[in-house]
């Protein structure tokens, strides 16, 4: 980037005289160094040899070899046009240090004049911006993740959509073969429609989990039990990996899903043994630890929200390790490095894991080098003993109140889905089961009709995410005509917790989609 700003000036050539000079130079915060015109070093400030190493002894009247050949060309064109009357500003490029480490360096240069408008030299400020590209590097990775995780999180919800289309279309013809005698002639085939759904229902949570729209019950959880259960059982399967445990005896309690988090470390040990081999011996390592929110800025270089304390478990095997293309993309749906032909998954187990991690306001890093292994390390926050809660569960029903309906009424049912395939085939389900059906793919429309009918309605089943009106407003709306309406929230996405938490009463029960007829006649009856 060019900058015009004028000509740095010294009074004269000899250096030693410049006191101000000096002075200025040497409480400089960046590295800087004066050249002569053949390139020779006239001065270094210790910054200089701090970043790279060498002392001014080193470098007096020589020309500094720390240029990577790769850079020259583009290094020699700069330096040519900085001689010749332009100031060069924040030039990105590589050094080397002494010790040949490569570093990443910010360049600003320009020529120095004496009083008689003679150029004598070159003044160069190097800025270290080694660790701001690494950061950099991250955030932009972490920015790739969560607009992969919407994407995927998007995906899944209209997937589940089809999926209940399917499986309500699916319950009708079951209610309907039986009804005239077919059902065995085509068992078989519906038996095997069915666990289809079910297999793309177990897909689309993995993507719902990696984009964190997962549903936990959060409770507090000892790490250091769960992975001797897990370390257990996953030793029993693989008995040619050497399993080793290294646990805190002062390990602190997190605040977590035990099914979520029991998944992340079997998958972690899935990966270790992929990568060590399936037949071949190998070693696996895992460890648990205390530490202090701060390591997570000292030792990831990770500047963010952080909990005062984390419980650390690190999972470390003598696989073949992975290069840094691979790392780069390993928490992303779908990437594998699986040949076809191994038939062992779509490419979902790590970037589950990073969505379980990041829903419980964790953090994972991995670190590997080819041939050399993989280290995983997850983060989980710490939480006081004091402050340990139970979460109340939101499927609690009020017994009386349904019961007293079941004896009075024939139920009513009021269905609010913007989805046509879906809404026909709910209220055609359950009008085969007898109950009376009011179905709008308008919220609006929904709420008008029952502020004229609130007293015969006796359950309302709700879609969250529609247009014009959501769900969730929708259900709001409901609720200041009939406080103690009964209501069935369905969603593509798995409800959040905190969802769940602001609505938490008897009335009020959550439904994922697809779920099928003995889901939802279980929800409606309970």
């Amino acid at each position: 980037m060019k900058e015009n700003v004028g000509e740095s000036k010294l009074l004269g050539y000899d250096f030693e005289d410049a006191v101000l000079y000096k002075a200025l130079l040497y409480s400089s915060p960046d590295a800087i160094v004066i050249y002569d015109l053949q390139g020779n070093v006239l001065f270094i400030n210790s910054i200089f040899t701090k970043i790279f190493g060498y002392t001014f002894e080193d470098l007096k009247g020589k020309k500094i070899p720390f240029v990577p050949e790769e850079e020259k060309e583009r290094t020699w064109e700069i330096i040519k046009k900085v001689l010749s009357g332009e100031v060069y500003h924040a030039f990105e490029t590589k050094r080397f240090t002494k010790d040949g480490n490569l570093v990443d360096i910010s360049i600003s240069g320009s020529r120095i004049v004496n009083d008689n408008g003679n150029v004598i030299g070159m003044l160069v400020i190097l800025r270290d911006i080694t660790e701001r590209n690494k950061l950099k590097v991250k955030l932009n990775q972490m920015e790739r993740l969560e607009s992969i995780g919407r994407l995927a999180g998007g995906i899944a919800h209209d997937f589940n959509n089809l999926l209940m289309g399917l499986q309500g279309n699916l319950d009708i013809l079951k209610l309907k073969l039986r009804r005239i005698n077919q059902w065995k002639a085509f068992e078989k085939y519906v038996a095997t429609m069915t666990k289809l759904v079910d297999s793309g229902q177990k897909l689309t949570r993995q993507l719902l989990e990696y984009a964190r729209k997962g549903s936990f019950r959060l409770e507090p959880l000892n790490i250091n039990l769960l992975l001797k259960n897990i370390v257990y059982t996953f030793g029993r399967a693989k008995k040619q990996i050497k399993l080793n445990l290294i646990l805190d005896e002062n390990i602190k309690l997190v605040k977590a899903d035990e099914g979520q988090i029991e998944q992340v470390f079997y998958n972690l040990l899935l990966n270790a043994v992929d990568s060590i081999g399936e037949n071949d011996t190998g070693e696996i390592t895992i460890t648990s630890k205390v530490v202090k929110g701060a390591y997570l800025i000292i030792k990831e270089k990770y500047e963010s929200d952080v909990a005062e304390e984390y419980v650390l478990v690190t999972v470390k095997d003598s696989g073949i390790g992975m290069d840094k293309e691979t790392m780069k993309h390993i928490f992303e749906p779908f990437f594998t490095t699986k040949k076809r032909n191994q038939n062992r998954g779509v490419g979902l187990g790590l970037s589950s894991v990073y969505g379980i991690i990041k829903a419980h306001k964790g953090f994972i890093f991995v670190e590997s080098e080819i041939g050399k292994g993989s280290n995983f390390k997850v983060f989980l926050p710490v939480i006081n003993k004091k402050n340990i809660n139970g979460i109340k569960s939101s499927k609690e029903k009020n017994i009386l109140e349904i019961n007293q309906i079941k004896k009075n009424k024939k139920y009513k049912i009021l269905i609010v889905d913007d989805e046509e395939d879906i809404l026909d085939s709910i209220k055609e389900l359950l009008e085969e089961y007898g109950y009376e059906v009011y179905g709008f793919l308008n919220g609006f429309d929904a709420l008008d009709f029952y502020r004229e009918n609130k007293f015969s309605i006796n359950v309302i089943i709700i879609d969250m995410l529609m247009p014009e009106i959501g769900g969730i407003e929708l259900l709001e709306e409901f609720k200041k005509i009939n406080a103690i309406a009964k209501f069935i929230i369905s969603s593509g996405y798995i409800v959040d917790e905190t969802i769940k938490q602001k609505f938490k009463d008897d009335s009020l029960i959550f439904l994922q989609k697809p779920y099928n007829s003995t889901a939802l006649i279980s929800a409606i009856e309970s």
